[in-house]
C-alpha cells in the first residue's frame, strides 16, 4: 500500500508539473517573439496606418473592430518630454509583453469610465500615490497604474505610457495604426473598417499597409528546442511512473476479475482511477497557475490539452496491458 501511495503522489506531482512547464515555456516563446519585434513599431502579423477625421469620441474609432473575429489593436501615439503616450484599444487579446509589475490591459478594461494605464519602467518616478493606488497624470487627468512594463534589458517600451483609449480625449489625434495580431491578409478587414467609417460619416484615408516579416524565427526555434526537450523529459518521467503505477494495480484488478468483473468493468475502473489522479492534479495546477500566472490561462489550457492526448494513448495501452495479463501469473 505504501508503494502505491508513493507512486500515486509522484504521478500527481508530474501531472501538476507538465502544465506549469507548458505555461512557462509558451510564455517564453511568445515573449521572445515580442522582444524581437519591439523595434519595428508594430507587433502583429500586419499593420495599416489610417488618417481618420470627423469622429466625435473614441468609441467612434474602436467600434469598427469591436465585433471583428480576429485580434486587432488600434493605437495612436503622442510624445511628451519623457517619452511616448500610446492611446490603445484591442478587441480580444494582445501580445505577451514583459511585465515588471502588475499586468497589461485586458479587453474588459476598455470602457469609457475606466481611467487606467500601463507605464514603462523608466516612467515610475513620474507616478504619485493616492490612497492604496498609484496614478500617472496625463493632460491633468490622473490614470490609475495597473502595471509596469519592463525587461531585464532595455526595450523601446521602457519610456512608453499605454492608456485606455476609450477613456481618453482624442480630438487632436488623426493618425491611427491598426495592428492585426493574427491575420496574414488583412485587406478585406481594412475594407470593412473603411466601410464602417463611411456609413457613419467618418472620413478615413488609407496611408500604408505592411506585412511584418518576423526576424525572430531563429530565436523561436532555439527556445522551442529547449521546450520540446523539457516537455519530452516530463512525458518520459510520466510514462515510467504511470507504468509502475499500473503494475501495482494488477493484483487488485486480477482479484476483481476472479470474482467475475467483466472486461468492461475493469476498463472503467482503470479509467476512473487514472482520471481521478488527473482531476486532482488539474485542480492543483489550475489554482497555482491562476494565482501565479493569471494572464496566461490560454497557455494553461494548451498544457492540459497536451496532457489529455498523452492520457488517452496511455489509457488504451494500460487497459490492454492489464486485461491481457494472465490472472494466475499476476496473483502469484
Amino acid at each position: 500500500m505504501h508503494k502505491i501511495r508513493y507512486t500515486t503522489i509522484l504521478l500527481l506531482a508530474v501531472f501538476c508539473i507538465i502544465p506549469i512547464v507548458s505555461i512557462l515555456m509558451i510564455h517564453h516563446l511568445t515573449l521572445t517573439d515580442t522582444l524581437s519585434k519591439m523595434g519595428s513599431g508594430t507587433l502583429g502579423k500586419s499593420a495599416t496606418i489610417m488618417k481618420i477625421d470627423n469622429y466625435k469620441t473614441a468609441d467612434n474609432i474602436t467600434d469598427s473592430i469591436s465585433s471583428q473575429k480576429s485580434n486587432i489593436a488600434i493605437y495612436t501615439d503622442s510624445n511628451d518630454e519623457n517619452g511616448t503616450v500610446r492611446y490603445m484599444y484591442f478587441n480580444k487579446k494582445y501580445i505577451n509583453l514583459p511585465m515588471n509589475k502588475g499586468r497589461f490591459f485586458k479587453a474588459s478594461d476598455f470602457t469609457d469610465d475606466n481611467y487606467v494605464c500601463v507605464i514603462g519602467k523608466d516612467r515610475i518616478n513620474e507616478t504619485y500615490e493616492q490612497g492604496n493606488n498609484t496614478f500617472f497624470s496625463i493632460n491633468g487627468k490622473g490614470y490609475r497604474v495597473i502595471g509596469v512594463l519592463g525587461y531585464e534589458n532595455s526595450t523601446v517600451f521602457d519610456s512608453y505610457v499605454f492608456v485606455n483609449m476609450c477613456a481618453s480625449d482624442l480630438n487632436d489625434s488623426c493618425i491611427f495604426i491598426f495592428d492585426f495580431l493574427n491575420l496574414s491578409k488583412s485587406d478585406s478587414t481594412v475594407e470593412e473598417i473603411n466601410d464602417y467609417y463611411a456609413s457613419r460619416g467618418i472620413t478615413s484615408e488609407l496611408y500604408s499597409q505592411a506585412t511584418a516579416f518576423s526576424e525572430s524565427v531563429m530565436p523561436q526555434i532555439a527556445a522551442a528546442r529547449w521546450f520540446i526537450c523539457l516537455l519530452a523529459a516530463c512525458f518520459f518521467c510520466l510514462l515510467l511512473i504511470s507504468i509502475r503505477w499500473v503494475d501495482q494495480q494488477k493484483r487488485e484488478l486480477a482479484i476483481h476479475r476472479l470474482v467475475g468483473a467483466s472486461q468492461k468493468n475493469i476498463a472503467l475502473l482503470i479509467t476512473c482511477k487514472y482520471l481521478a489522479v488527473f482531476a486532482i492534479s488539474f485542480l492543483v495546477g489550475f489554482v497555482y497557475c491562476n494565482v501565479i500566472y493569471p494572464a496566461y490561462f490560454s497557455s494553461l489550457v494548451k498544457g492540459y490539452v497536451v496532457c489529455i492526448i498523452f492520457i488517452i494513448v496511455f489509457l488504451v495501452w494500460s487497459i490492454c496491458h492489464i486485461l491481457r495479463a494472465p490472472i494466475e501469473e499476476v496473483i502469484q
